[in-house]
């Protein structure tokens, strides 16, 4: 992890924002949920998520500056996994990835004497699903806005 990777990640507050969405939902995973029901839930955030069905996730692919940026959310089993990335497309340096392991690189780069596992949120229902997503597209969002202030700095 760069030192600009986690300069944003820790302006955010990610390791904390994500670890308690994960603590709220720790239910019995819905694993019979509808893919309608998951894109209209989608689609109410504003995003223009795209379901990719060979791969079994939804996701979005956002340009803006210089940077090629992606969330990209998988729900299989009633699991909720994060993937955000983004890429410079002039110094290819690159920032994120899935969420488990910027939890666990998050910690060690911040020196943390004690490693906290983070699990994936799981849903039970639509309502709680709706939550866990509006929830990370608020971290999303912010993600995007350090990458903006970062686009204004020349490389």
């Amino acid at each position: 992890m760069t030192d600009i990777s986690l300069k944003i990640f820790n302006a955010i507050n990610l390791f904390e924002r994500f670890k308690t969405i994960s603590l709220l939902y720790q239910n019995e995973p819905f694993s019979d949920y509808s893919n309608k029901v998951v894109g209209e839930i989608l689609e109410s955030t504003g995003v223009d998520f795209k379901y990719f069905e060979n791969e079994g996730f939804y996701g979005v692919k956002i340009v803006e500056g210089q940077y090629d940026i992606r969330f990209n959310l998988s729900f299989k089993y009633g699991i909720v996994e994060p993937i955000m990335w983004a890429k410079n497309v002039k110094t290819n340096e690159q920032f994120g990835g899935v969420f488990s392991r910027l939890m666990k690189l998050i910690q060690k780069f911040n020196n943390e004497q004690e490693m906290v596992k983070i699990t994936y949120p799981r849903f039970s229902n639509y309502e709680e699903l709706k939550h866990i997503v509006f929830e990370l597209k608020l971290i999303f969002d912010d993600f995007r806005k350090e990458l903006q202030g970062i686009n204004q700095v020349p490389r």
